[in-house]
């Protein structure tokens, strides 16, 4: 159910507005910003282009071409190397590298559920990628500011 009790009905702004959440990450990247001190960084398994647009952190992807093994293996290889970084996935996901336990929730975008993991939520060893891969983005969504 969307809430657009506020609006005048038939308003195609209204509506735009009201579903805004569902279509873009704006408010997961909000809440993630919300639980990483300053200076943190955000990286993502099984990475979705409109999280980097919107993300007011330095964002690290692990490669579109990539399997989700070797995805899950070089972020917790980046998070074990990278001070203050944290990851976004997908939940409910099996990762062989983490934990989903203690995982703060962080909202629904593109009718996906998403948590943000800590180095609480990395598990005490992980297999090396085949290949060490990922990519940093410096404060791709500045232009929101």
């Amino acid at each position: 159910a969307y809430e657009v009790s506020a609006c005048l009905v038939g308003s195609e702004m209204c509506i735009r507005d009201s579903l805004e959440p569902l279509r873009t990450p704006r408010n997961v990247l909000a809440a993630a910003e919300q639980h990483i001190p300053s200076g943190g960084q955000l990286g993502m398994i099984d990475f979705r282009e409109q999280f980097i647009l919107f993300s007011r952190r330095d964002f690290t992807h692990f490669s579109f071409f990539s399997s989700l093994e070797q995805e899950n293996r070089n972020a917790w290889l980046w998070m074990k190397e990278t001070p203050d970084s944290y990851l976004i996935v997908a939940a409910p996901n099996e990762l062989s590298c983490f934990t989903q336990e203690g995982a703060v929730q962080l909202g629904t975008a593109h009718r996906e559920n998403y948590l943000l993991l800590a180095d609480e939520q990395m598990n005490p060893s992980c297999a090396s990628p085949d290949k060490v891969k990922w990519f940093t983005t410096p404060k791709p969504g500045s232009w929101q500011d």
